[in-house]
């Protein structure tokens, strides 16, 4: 039986990486929750690349660059994407909030 790997996505925002965690943080992460981890640096991404992403990463990329949300999201924090879902996180610590949405997607359904 193959087990579907899901994906954690996150955008940081190119004036803030307080969301960027430790390597070792990342990976101890990844194994636990059985996910893979995939971070996108605003900065380093030209608009010739855009293509070669995952389109919802692609997508926000293009609204951040295109509208006023950017000088929001320039405020700090990073965006983060479940299974190519955006995720309406808190501005609080969003590691643990991910962690609690995972845990409770792990949980038997009633």
């Amino acid at each position: 039986m193959c087990v579907q790997t899901s994906f954690v996505d996150v955008i940081h925002s190119p004036w803030c990486f307080i969301e960027a965690p430790e390597e070792a943080y990342l990976r101890a992460f990844e194994e636990r929750w059985r996910v893979t981890i995939r971070e996108f640096n605003l900065w380093e991404i030209e608009d010739h690349e855009l293509d070669d992403l995952p389109a919802h990463i692609a997508g926000a990329i293009r609204r951040l660059r295109t509208e006023p949300a950017l000088h929001a999201f320039g405020g700090g924090g990073s965006l983060f994407f479940l299974d190519g879902q955006p995720l309406g996180l808190t501005p609080a610590l969003k590691w643990p909030q991910i962690e609690r949405i995972l845990a409770s997607r792990q949980q038997p359904q009633p």
